[in-house]
C-alpha cells in the first residue's frame, strides 16, 4: 500500500477513476493496465510521456517528486503551444541539462513576449529574436527570410544557437565543468544577449557587462520561476 498514492496520481492519465474504497484492489491491476497502455495502445492524454517514463514509473524507479515534475511539464505542454514547440525540438536533439525547456520558454517570453512576428530595432526577429548573423552561424538549410517567423523553426534554430554558445563555453571557459547549472545558465544568457566575444573579453564576469545585459540576466531568472 506504500505506493498507492503514486498509483492514484497516474490513474487519470490511464483513464481510470477510483474512489478511496477502490484503493486496495488497484495495485493488483495497475501493472497489467500499464503494460497494456505501454505496449498496445496510444492513450489520448499520454502522448507527452515516453513509454520509458511510464515503464520506469511502473517499476517504482521514479520517485513521487520526479513524477510530479513530469505531470507539471505535461500540463504546460498541453496548454502552452510554445512550450509544445520547445518539447518537440527537445525530442529530436540532445540538450545539456542546464538548458531546460522551462529556461528556453522564459527566454522566449522575455525576448519577444510570445509574439511570432516580433522585430527589434537591431533587426532580431521572431520568438527568440534571432539575427541573420546568429541564424547563419548554426543553420545552413533553412532560409532566414522565409523561416525566421515560423515559430517551430525559429525555436529550433534558437535552441541550436544556445547549443553553439554552450559548445564555445566548453572550449573557452577554463572552469566551465565545475560551475553549477545556475551559473552556466546565467553566463549563457549573458552571451545570448550581450555577445560571446564581449563576455570573453571580460573573462566571463557578468558584472562587467553593460547594464542592459545585467538586467536581462535578472529578468530571465525572474521569468524562469513562473514556468517552474
Amino acid at each position: 500500500m506504500k505506493n498507492i498514492f503514486k498509483i492514484l496520481a497516474i490513474l487519470p492519465l490511464l483513464g481510470i477513476s477510483a474512489s478511496k474504497a477502490d484503493a486496495p484492489t488497484l495495485e493488483k491491476t495497475l501493472e497489467k493496465k500499464l503494460k497494456d497502455a505501454i505496449y498496445q495502445v496510444n492513450l489520448p492524454k499520454m502522448e507527452f510521456f515516453s513509454r520509458r517514463d511510464i515503464e520506469l514509473f511502473s517499476k517504482g524507479t521514479y520517485h513521487e517528486k520526479e513524477f510530479n515534475q513530469l505531470l507539471k511539464e505535461k500540463e504546460l505542454y498541453e496548454r502552452d503551444i510554445i512550450y509544445k514547440y520547445i518539447s518537440d525540438v527537445y525530442s529530436k536533439i540532445n540538450v545539456p541539462d542546464y538548458i531546460t525547456k522551462e529556461f528556453v520558454r522564459a527566454l522566449i517570453k522575455v525576448e519577444s513576449e510570445d509574439i511570432y512576428n516580433a522585430k527589434s530595432r537591431k533587426n532580431a526577429r521572431g520568438l527568440m529574436q534571432l539575427t541573420y548573423q546568429a541564424w547563419k552561424e548554426v543553420e545552413k538549410n533553412l532560409d532566414f527570410k522565409k523561416e525566421v517567423y515560423n515559430p517551430q523553426n525559429n525555436i529550433y534554430v534558437g535552441i541550436k544557437y544556445l547549443l553553439w554558445i554552450d559548445e564555445n563555453l566548453q572550449r573557452s571557459h577554463s572552469n566551465w565543468f565545475n560551475l553549477t547549472e545556475e551559473e552556466k545558465r546565467k553566463i549563457t544568457v549573458a552571451a545570448y544577449n550581450g555577445g560571446l566575444k564581449r563576455l570573453f573579453r571580460y573573462k566571463w564576469n557578468i558584472n562587467k557587462m553593460p547594464k542592459e545585459t545585467r538586467e536581462y540576466v535578472k529578468k530571465i531568472e525572474r521569468t524562469l520561476k513562473t514556468f517552474e
